[in-house]
């Protein structure tokens, strides 16, 4: 039976005394899944770092296509406010392909061009980021988003939050914080 969501919060003291929570809750980092369901999720990391108020959070997930035509897999992070992405990669059978941040009016043209000539493409708006790639039948892709944010101060404490919404059942999910 596919996980819908998973709900937890952590609480700790790091220096200087600041408080940090983290809620693994039911949205951003999502994997969309064809109704064959052949595609596999194997695996989800959430790897978070918090220095004083920074924090630089790199999200990893693996699928592998288990069916013996190419499928289309989706990779959708819903991101807060106030953090921004620095680095986007994936890896398809181990060739990696290296996400680059540009002029917003230049990066939607870009986009349109590349769809319309059916290549990947990916475009953050809105705070969403989204890119969906065709794998070709017993292939793999490996998708790492790195995000970073300035944590804001509410009643005394810095909340950090990471929702995750996998969609299915994930064969290995950690999360380090």
């Amino acid at each position: 039976m596919p996980i819908d969501y998973v709900k937890q919060s952590f609480s700790t003291r790091g220096p200087r005394g600041l408080r940090t929570t983290l809620s693994l809750c039911d949205l951003p980092l999502c994997v969309f899944i064809p109704s064959v369901f052949q595609i596999e999720v194997q695996s989800m990391k959430v790897d978070c770092k918090v220095t004083s108020r920074f924090t630089h959070t790199v999200m990893t997930t693996k699928a592998l296509n288990k069916a013996n035509i190419s499928q289309e897999v989706s990779f959708e992070v819903e991101l807060p406010k106030t953090s921004f992405i620095t680095n986007f990669s994936m890896s398809i059978d181990g060739k990696t392909y290296t996400g680059v941040v540009k002029e917003k009016e230049k990066a939607k043209q870009q986009y349109q061009k590349a769809v319309s000539s059916g290549q990947t493409a990916g475009l953050v708006e809105k705070k969403k980021f989204s890119v969906s790639v065709n794998v070709a039948a017993d292939s793999s892709v490996k998708f790492i988003l790195t995000r970073e944010e300035l944590l804001q101060r509410l009643f005394g404490k810095y909340e950090l939050m990471i929702r995750v919404k996998p969609k299915q059942l994930v064969q290995h999910f950690e999360v380090h914080y």
